[in-house]
């Protein structure tokens, strides 16, 4: 068996023409999460804070109920918390719904 050597592809600049740059999206927002391990769960990351801003330069903070988290982390009840995390997703999609958003740049280091 021989070793072959393959030449990893190479990254350039996009190139756009000036009418290219005219078709961004209408409508955009930024989107970051923000997570904590909880170590009762073996360090499992849940996201508690959304952050936005939209084209218009509007900002919104969705946030998980933090009371009832720490009720729930108390209790070792992980139904729960999985509830109220889908409780903030909902509370994120229908505010990019509202705002007929039609692109999401997304930022999360983990």
């Amino acid at each position: 068996m021989t070793n072959k050597i393959v030449k990893p592809p190479s990254i350039s600049p996009l190139k756009l023409k000036r009418e290219d740059l005219i078709k961004l999206p209408k409508s955009f927002s930024t989107m970051d999460i923000e997570t904590i391990s909880l170590k009762e769960f073996d360090n499992i990351q849940i996201p508690i804070t959304i952050s936005s801003t939209f084209s218009n330069n509007n900002s919104y903070l969705i946030q998980i109920d933090n009371n009832k988290l720490k009720i729930f982390v108390k209790e070792k009840n992980i139904k729960a918390i999985n509830n109220l995390v889908l409780e903030m997703w909902k509370n994120y999609l229908s505010l990019i719904t509202s705002k007929n958003i039609e692109t999401i740049f997304v930022h999360n280091l983990g």
